[in-house]
């Protein structure tokens, strides 16, 4: 089934991929413009399980916010501290150039480079749910090294596969925290009807403050 509906996105028109890759959470890739410019970030004052949110770059991500537009942002992931490096768990599907499709570690400077971002927001549990957050940069982790792989069809109800931001729910979900409350956003479009974790549902959740972003 998931095979087929992969088939079925790569021959629908160009606008209809656009749309899917808005529910996806803006996971296309573009290449970014030739003034971009880098985005600065206080490594040193992020956590583990801290949610990052990303801007990505070119049209696509445009029109990602004009769909979502109580998010700013087109992609999250969440902050994991190994050896003195900072690095961010977050998955994207294959992009049809062999990319890998199962959740991905990548240093944050990656994650924020020029290539991949034009704006960021940092976001931690408010009042005293840092062991949670710990919980969830652990299973996070747990995600990576089993290399659980993209979730094409969107499906909120598992944790078998995964789309970006069920990644983030997924992991506090576990931890102990549903940040969503219980409340998935109804989307209906061709190949995809029923409730999904979108970014903003994260970004404006109850849970969360602010702590840095440009």
């Amino acid at each position: 089934m998931t095979w087929f509906k992969r088939s079925l996105q790569a021959l629908v028109p160009v606008v209809m991929i656009l749309i899917v890759m808005a529910v996806m959470n803006g996971s296309a890739k573009e290449e970014p413009a030739p003034n971009a410019l880098a985005l600065h970030i206080d490594e040193q004052a992020v956590e583990n399980g801290d949610m990052i949110f990303r801007r990505g770059v070119g049209l696509v991500s445009d029109f990602v916010v004009s769909v979502d537009q109580a998010s700013r942002f087109s992609h999250v992931g969440i902050i994991c501290k190994q050896d003195g490096q900072t690095y961010v768990i977050h998955i994207l599907p294959d992009e049809g150039r062999g990319d890998d499709d199962s959740v991905r570690m990548e240093p944050l400077s990656l994650f924020l480079s020029p290539a991949n971002a034009s704006g960021f927001a940092v976001c931690r549990l408010s009042g005293k749910h840092r062991a949670v957050a710990q919980r969830a940069a652990s299973q996070a982790l747990a995600f990576w090294k089993k290399q659980v792989c993209y979730d094409y069809d969107l499906d909120a109800s598992n944790a078998r596969r995964l789309y970006c931001s069920e990644l983030v729910w997924q992991a506090y979900k576990m931890a102990g925290i549903d940040l969503t409350d219980g409340v998935l956003q109804r989307v209906t479009i061709p190949f995809y009807q029923g409730r999904y974790v979108l970014i903003s549902r994260l970004l404006n959740s109850r849970w969360l403050e602010t702590l840095q972003q440009q």
